[in-house]
């Protein structure tokens, strides 16, 4: 009964190693692709370096979601990744730019909130001034009359 688990174990492993190697073995470009492709085609790329891969490669995926295998040493290759790095870059300077700009647009509108508020105290300030003055008008007016003589 042990000898049946350990054989069974062995297999089992045996099986799972064997799909992990051939799971691998499929992302590996096993050729260049010939031709050039479009730069307005490419959407993106990476590169193949895995230990398990037989050779270096630079994966160029289209727009259509297609992925084409090229010699990394090729001058055209190179200028290709060049161009995605540069246009990423741009793309990334972009959005942070944006970026900074709505928070200067967040700290100018907060800015004249601020001062729209101040404003606004300023009036009530004024405004309970000119009702206490109001207010001690009227007791003066009041104190400094004279009483009425009844005769």
């Amino acid at each position: 009964m042990k000898m049946l688990l350990f054989v069974s174990l062995c297999i089992s492993a045996l099986i799972v190693s064997s799909t992990a190697f051939a799971g691998s073995s499929n992302t590996c470009c096993m050729k260049f692709s010939s031709g050039i492709l479009s730069r307005k085609l490419i959407a993106r790329y990476y590169n193949e370096s895995n230990s398990l891969c037989p050779r270096h490669a630079v994966v160029f995926v289209t727009l259509k979601n297609r992925t084409f295998c090229f010699d990394p040493k090729q001058s055209w290759v190179q200028n290709i990744i060049k161009y995605l790095n540069e246009k990423e870059k741009l793309h990334m300077t972009t959005q942070n730019s944006a970026s900074i700009s709505t928070d200067k647009e967040k700290l100018h509108m907060t800015t004249q909130n601020s001062a729209s508020m101040s404003t606004d105290k300023e009036k009530m300030h004024m405004a309970t001034q000119n009702s206490v003055s109001t207010e001690k008008k009227q007791s003066y007016s009041f104190s400094t009359s004279q009483p009425s003589s009844i005769m």
